[in-house]
């Protein structure tokens, strides 16, 4: 049991695979479109069961209970050492422009 007020993500379903856009890849085409969003559980609610949030922005959203306390773990990948090359190369024009 997840209890009223604690911070969730939910998930919904937007589009079913067969829905889809005909101009995606064939891939895409085979997964439905799904919107993931977080927020204030508003009333008690077990995981995997249809639940009502209110996100930050007060707005509120109806989907399945994924996540109680969700992490961030987004990332922006490994180094890459182009970037960085080109990092250095963007300041030391911005310190001879100045």
């Amino acid at each position: 049991m997840v209890e009223k007020n604690r911070y969730v993500e939910i998930r919904r379903t937007l589009l079913e695979a067969g829905k889809r856009n005909k101009n995606i890849p064939e891939e895409t085409k085979k997964v439905p479109l799904e919107m993931r969003m977080r927020g204030t559980l508003l009333e008690d609610g077990n995981l995997l069961e249809h639940v009502r949030i209110e996100t930050e922005t007060g707005r509120m959203e109806e989907g399945i209970l994924v996540s109680v306390d969700p992490r961030y773990d987004h990332d922006f990948g490994g180094h890459v050492e182009e970037l960085r090359i080109v990092r250095q190369r963007i300041r030391k024009d911005m310190r001879d422009i100045t």
